[in-house]
């Protein structure tokens, strides 16, 4: 058999294997998800900054802060993160008296079962013995809680100018399905005098699925049969 004919179908079968490991540990999607540089791939709503107070990874984490009299009221933060403020209500118990709010958001493309996650802490000033801020994010719509300012949300020693906070925590999510998706996070003011509450955001990943082991190994087989018929044919 041509020895050239050898080498072309090998670096064939290479290009395939590598080719499908390379979809397996991209981790495309959120641009600047370390919160590092500027915002300026992100949308921003009210007051957000960037922070060296406290990361988990890299120099700069997101601060999003809420303070009563803030540019954006609770309303047009649920409208830029693509719900509504009834969902908002449904993640704080039904608390309805919400007034200003910030809020950090990307849009970005995932396959379905890539995997989200990101690091993030509740920052805040309030007395915390009442719920009453809190913060927390939407994906496509769907808002979940990440913490508000009940003493039982774990706060110690605070950060960043604020007397408390919660420890990193991290968040982890699977994308349902392939497409464009919106993420948000977000923090509301919601019934007080306008103590300020923020939240950290840090190490935003986006990892895509890994395939199963049988997907290699049906590749190399396709990669073995194009081999065994491109000899037979050379023969």
């Amino acid at each position: 058999m041509n020895k050239s004919i050898i080498r072309n179908n090998l670096a064939a079968t290479l290009i395939c294997v590598l080719a499908l490991g390379a979809c397996a540990q991209a981790s495309a999607g959120i641009a600047n998800g370390n919160l590092e540089g500027n915002l300026s791939q992100w949308t921003t709503s009210g007051t957000v900054a960037l922070s060296n107070a406290s990361s988990t990874k890299g120099q700069n984490s997101a601060l999003i802060t809420a303070a009563d009299g803030g540019p954006s009221n609770a309303s047009s933060i649920a409208s830029f993160a693509g719900t509504n403020i009834a969902s908002l209500q449904a993640i704080k118990s039904g608390y309805t008296n919400f007034t200003t709010g910030s809020a950090l958001s990307q849009t970005f493309t995932a396959s379905a079962g890539s995997t989200l996650s990101f690091d993030f802490r509740t920052l805040t000033n309030e007395a915390i013995t009442s719920p009453w801020d809190f913060t927390f994010f939407v994906l496509d719509g769907v808002a979940i809680s990440l913490g508000d300012t009940n003493i039982n949300s774990g706060f110690s020693t605070g950060v960043a100018g604020f007397s408390h906070a919660t420890a990193w925590d991290t968040f982890t999510a699977t994308i349902a399905s392939s497409g464009s998706h919106q993420l948000t996070f977000g923090a509301l003011q919601a019934g007080d005098n306008g103590v300020a509450t923020a939240l950290m955001v840090d190490n935003v990943t986006l990892s895509a699925k890994v395939p199963e082991p049988g997907s290699f190994a049906l590749l190399g087989l396709a990669a073995f049969g194009l081999f065994a018929a491109r000899r037979k044919t050379a023969k």
